[in-house]
C-alpha cells in the first residue's frame, strides 16, 4: 500500500469507526471517499528541475551524490501520492 492510501486509511478509521452502519454502506463510502481522496491529488505535481551543476566544490558535492539526491526525492514525492512534473 503507498503512503497516500495508508493515510487515507488512517484518515477514514478516525473519521467514521464511531459511527454505525451496515457494512455495504461502509465499503461504499469507503470506495467514494478513496476516489475523491484520489482527485484531489491528481492535480497536484511538482516540478523538479534537474541543474547540470553546482556553485558549491566539486569534492564537497559530487554529482553522483546530487543525482541521488533527486531521485530520491522524486521516489518519496512519488510515494506520498504526488505528480512529479514532466513524469
Amino acid at each position: 500500500m503507498d503512503k497516500s492510501k495508508e493515510t487515507f486509511v488512517e484518515w477514514f478509521h478516525a473519521r467514521y469507526d464511531g459511527i454505525s452502519m451496515p457494512p455495504e454502506d461502509r465499503a461504499l463510502l469507503f470506495s467514494n471517499q478513496w476516489a475523491a481522496w484520489q482527485a484531489s491529488r491528481s492535480s497536484i505535481e511538482i516540478d523538479i528541475k534537474q541543474r547540470p551543476f553546482f556553485l558549491v566544490k566539486a569534492d564537497a558535492c559530487p554529482t553522483d551524490h546530487y543525482m541521488a539526491g533527486l531521485r530520491d526525492a522524486k521516489e518519496d514525492i512519488r510515494s506520498a501520492g504526488i505528480k512529479v512534473k514532466g513524469e
